[in-house]
């Protein structure tokens, strides 16, 4: 019940892009909408205990475009 999904949120985004990675770079997840965020399944199912990129891409209305990689960690 606690950090079910995972991604940004925000305000005033008028593009925005992020792709979840496995460690070996499978593309595993990705989503054009702040509202959609990433629930740690690829394909319908859970993916395993691990640590996986992701990738984050935003332009705002009065902040310009924003660029943020980083990892978080699934624990089952």
């Amino acid at each position: 019940g606690l950090n079910e999904t995972f991604g940004p949120v925000g305000n005033e985004v008028k593009h925005f892009s992020m792709r979840i990675y496995s460690r070996w770079g499978q593309l595993l997840f990705e989503s054009d909408s702040l509202d959609n965020q990433w629930d740690g399944t690829f394909k319908g199912e859970k993916v395993q205990t691990d640590t996986y990129v992701y990738k984050i891409f935003a332009t705002g209305e009065e902040s310009g475009s924003f660029e943020k990689s980083g990892k978080v960690t699934v624990i089952i």
